[in-house]
């Protein structure tokens, strides 16, 4: 037995068909939520071009092709100035919510406003909210139980006027090389500083202080050096003897 929605007016048997047949004809004509597809993208104006999955059919079975909803808002995350930036893709699929009433006037001055005609429930006056039934993403924050993820294929800019990471322990693991360009750096450890390395290159003057007053630097290799080693104003390679005299007598202290 055919259900009351699918039966023409003249079949109708009961008052409760009839009924049940206008409602589901009104709510026809109406759109609340619905799957769509974006086919174009205006980030410039936070719009987008969609097109319904659902397509229509008539009375006689018959498909009806799906029309292009033009101008589109698609939602951000935001609060004030602050926002969650991840702009549709011309292919996603997403879905909108439909508002109930003509909304192209707050659409244009993003203030309250009558409705700008009598329409409702259209398509027209949607919300693109975001994707669903999309392909697995190669760029992503994962929040899981186990911490937070944040990877990408290209390219990750962090840009403030002051960036401060607080944590128990710190590690980079970098497969070709690090470059840190700054005015001063200032690295201070409570207990110690090991940097190891086959080679390791210090370009301009070199400077070591005892810390708290105390404190000595040991090299437990060979030195070699190209220009002159000068100690307490007495140079390595050049200084003299005093006291000098044949035998086995010793010299007099370095000049």
């Amino acid at each position: 037995m055919k259900s009351p929605i699918n039966l023409q007016l003249s079949q109708m048997v009961t008052q409760e068909d009839v009924i049940q047949k206008l409602i589901s004809q009104a709510l026809k004509n109406n759109s609340f939520i619905q799957l769509v597809k974006v086919v174009a993208v205006n980030i410039a104006n936070l719009t987008v071009d969609i097109k319904p999955l659902l397509l229509g059919e008539t009375t006689d079975g018959e498909i009806i092709e799906s029309s292009v909803i033009y101008n589109v808002k698609y939602m951000r995350i935001q609060s004030g100035s602050s926002a969650i930036i991840i702009d549709p893709t011309a292919g996603d699929i997403g879905l909108v919510s439909v508002c109930d009433r003509d909304i192209s006037i707050i659409k244009e001055t993003k203030t309250f406003a009558t409705p700008g005609s009598g329409r409702i429930h259209s398509l027209s006056d949607s919300i693109y909210l975001g994707g669903v039934l999309n392909r697995t993403p190669t760029q992503y924050v994962k929040f899981t139980a186990d911490g937070i993820e944040i990877y990408s294929p290209t390219k990750i800019t962090a840009t403030a006027p002051s960036v401060t990471a607080n944590c128990d322990d710190l590690t980079a693991n970098v497969t070709n090389s690090t470059k840190l360009t700054s005015n001063t750096v200032d690295i201070t450890a409570d207990i110690s500083v090991s940097i190891s390395s086959p080679r390791i290159a210090l370009n301009g003057s070199l400077t070591a202080s005892p810390l708290n007053g105390s404190g000595t630097a040991t090299i437990n290799m060979p030195l070699n050096s190209t220009e002159e080693i000068t100690a307490n104003g007495i140079a390595l390679s050049t200084h003299t003897h005093s006291g000098v005299q044949s035998g086995g007598d010793s010299t007099g202290g370095p000049q």
